[in-house]
């Protein structure tokens, strides 16, 4: 298990891996084929994950909108999904998810 997990954000704010679909809610990437396509073919050149390698490939910009990637110090810390109750926002103020922007989700 590689220590680089990407995340998908689901309109619920739930965040997820492994997978087209969350799994407490059900909710799917619209074209999440794009992003599974450069990810295979970055598996196959042997190129980490990134944001920008993303960007570089031409995955759209409402899917980069969506993803996070972790790296992880170490194999036993890596997780498959996160449910946050806010987010911290930019001016450092708590925003419970549902009252969080579309920025959030």
């Amino acid at each position: 298990m590689k220590n680089k997990v990407l995340y998908i954000r689901c309109n619920s704010g739930h965040y997820f891996s492994g997978g087209e679909n969350c799994p407490l809610d059900n909710w799917s990437l619209p074209r999440y084929e794009e992003l599974e396509e450069v990810i295979v073919q970055m598996e196959t050149e042997g190129i980490d994950i990134s944001i920008e390698e993303f960007r570089k490939r031409g995955v759209s910009d409402d899917i980069l909108a969506r993803i996070i990637i972790i790296d992880f110090g170490s194999v036993n810390s890596v997780f498959t999904g996160l449910v946050p109750e806010g987010y911290i926002g930019r001016e450092g103020n708590f925003i419970p998810v549902n009252l969080a922007s579309s920025d959030y989700h």
